[in-house]
């Protein structure tokens, strides 16, 4: 099918930003939508973290062994943290009904963000794509971060 055959369908990351926004505006404390909004944006945070930890590890060949070893035992314990975060939303998706869609959308949405920024980073003839792509999807997350909790208070 043709993107034209959908018109609903977001065509820039601005646009993708609105939809993902939108769909987030009823996702109160507690619900699927806000319990997936959570997970997604913690699993995310900490598998950036993870591939800072390995670039570290990988230059570690220049610092000493302690360091070194501090850094693979981060390393290690952010892999547990992260495999059991992964269970738990995939209990939470058999259990909590409208959870697994909620997770999927918002997962996927982030994506297509992503996909967005850098297809207009090489429209603009970008030379750090993949430094703006890291900074909007940080600074979306972060914008999905204080619309949720603002409704919290």
């Amino acid at each position: 099918m043709d993107e034209l055959e959908h018109p609903e369908l977001p065509h820039t990351s601005e646009e993708e930003r609105r939809v993902l926004i939108d769909y987030l505006k009823d996702a109160d404390f507690g619900t699927p939508k806000y319990l997936a909004l959570g997970d997604c944006l913690q699993l995310r945070q900490q598998e950036r973290y993870l591939e800072s930890l390995l670039g570290n590890c990988v230059a570690a060949s220049e610092v000493g062994l302690k360091k070194r070893l501090s850094w693979e035992s981060d390393l290690r314990m952010l892999e547990m943290r992260i495999a059991l975060h992964q269970q738990a939303i995939d209990e939470r998706s058999l259990n909590t009904r409208g959870y697994r869609s909620a997770y999927a959308r918002i997962n996927s949405s982030i994506e297509s963000y992503g996909f967005f920024i850098k297809k207009e980073a090489k429209q603009q003839s970008s030379t750090n794509i993949q430094v703006e792509l890291i900074e909007s999807v940080m600074n979306l997350q972060d914008d999905l971060r204080e619309a949720l909790f603002k409704r919290q208070e």
